[in-house]
């Protein structure tokens, strides 16, 4: 079973970055983003108590989920400027 692909948000970095040397560079303008999704195998137990099984008769029947594992992947998007010139998007994908 899976979801649908969901937009969490994103930020936008207010102040210019400045990385050090050896390769001083200024990141201005970042925008980031994300879409997540998530997916996972999920079982339901069904139960009854078969001595109570008649014609016409009521039948309490119990239902569970146990805790379900799954996996989330989350793919981030990244924009912006490196000294000025535009930097096109830059995807990379994280599954947790």
């Amino acid at each position: 079973m899976a979801s649908d692909q969901i937009d969490p948000g994103g930020f936008k970095t207010l102040i210019p970055i400045v990385l050090p040397a050896p390769l001083p560079l200024v990141l201005t303008n970042l925008v980031f983003t994300a879409d997540a999704k998530w997916s996972g195998d999920i079982t339901t137990n069904v139960g009854w108590d078969s001595d109570n099984v008649r014609q016409g008769a009521d039948l309490d029947i119990s239902r569970s989920a146990p805790l379900t594992s799954g996996k989330i992947k989350v793919t981030w998007q990244a924009e912006g400027e490196i000294d000025g010139f535009t930097s096109g998007r830059r995807t990379s994908p994280r599954t947790t």
